[in-house]
């Protein structure tokens, strides 16, 4: 699941597959210190990374160790504030399995609104997380 260019199909067979493979935890080497005059390497930098923290990683996406909880994963308020295109987006939706059918306990809106709400985000990506459940549309307004 941590090929970049995997689609969000194939991380969601995996997951559906191996649901622990979303929370696996490895330690890699992020940074290594290395003196050129003794050409020796003096020092490395390590970080605990999941399939997410690394995925993105590999596709060039910031992020803070703080937008993580516990286990390692996003919630979606956080994910739609990184104003990532839609399958980049449900790429990390696939990985975490993120629930797209339930409301923010905090302000009551759905995935869909939240997006709406994201200075720069695409359309298309509102558009996708409205039609992952468009019953929750008319629920929301009928």
């Amino acid at each position: 699941c941590l090929n970049p260019k995997g689609t969000p199909e194939m991380l969601k067979l995996l997951v559906d597959a191996c649901p622990q493979a979303a929370t696996l935890q490895a330690q890699i080497v992020t940074h290594i210190e290395y003196d050129e005059d003794a050409d020796v390497v003096v020092g490395e930098t390590r970080e605990m990374v999941t399939p997410t923290k690394l995925w993105l990683k590999m596709k060039g996406v910031a992020y803070d160790d703080t937008d993580f909880n516990v286990e390692g994963h996003m919630t979606l308020d956080t994910v739609l504030q990184m104003g990532l295109e839609w399958d980049d987006l449900n790429s990390i939706i696939s990985i975490q399995s993120l629930n797209l059918g339930v409301a923010n306990e905090t302000n009551n809106l759905y995935p869909f609104m939240q997006g709406a709400t994201v200075d720069g985000i695409k359309l298309e990506t509102v558009y996708h997380l409205a039609m992952n459940d468009p019953k929750l549309i008319y629920e929301s307004f009928f």
